[in-house]
């Protein structure tokens, strides 16, 4: 999500941009992931708007507002078991990496470059410094995990 909120930031660096998040009614906290989505946008975190009901596991929105249309990214995790699959995506991307700190944007970058190869300029295409055989590796554990998911091998 913010990897698809950055790209539409910098394209439309002026437009209006409201950060929403939705958690549980006890929770008394602007939630970390709505403050990570402020300080990539760089937005003051003091502008997220803050909804607490029920028993609400999490929503995040972000809306773009523009003179004429309105785009809405949003996440809603309906089971905490989303965390889980969260958490084991990264495990095995990140065993893939040198040792250091990376954030989950960092092992999504390449399937979201990767995936969007098709709509570039041969010219613009990004020159990723993994190299081919990282990028090649990296898709096809990706896809490994996708099968997995679905029922496959």
């Amino acid at each position: 999500m913010i990897l698809a909120a950055k790209t539409l930031k910098f394209i439309a660096p002026f437009t209006d941009i409201e950060i929403v998040e939705e958690h549980f009614k006890l929770k008394p906290e602007t939630s970390g992931t709505a403050i990570q989505i402020s300080n990539a946008l760089e937005l003051e975190p003091e502008n997220i708007k803050s909804i607490r009901a029920g028993g609400i596991i999490g929503v995040h929105e972000i809306i773009f507002g523009f003179p004429f249309q309105t785009v809405r990214l949003k996440h809603e995790s309906i089971s905490r078991e989303a965390f889980g699959d969260g958490a084991k995506f990264a495990v095995e991307e990140l065993v893939k990496q040198e040792n250091g700190f990376y954030s989950m944007e960092q092992m999504l970058g390449p399937y979201f470059i990767d995936s969007n190869k098709e709509f570039m300029p041969k010219s613009q295409a990004p020159k990723l410094s993994l190299g081919k055989r990282v990028s090649l590796k990296l898709t096809q554990g990706f896809n490994s995990l996708l099968n997995r998911r679905m029922g496959g091998k």
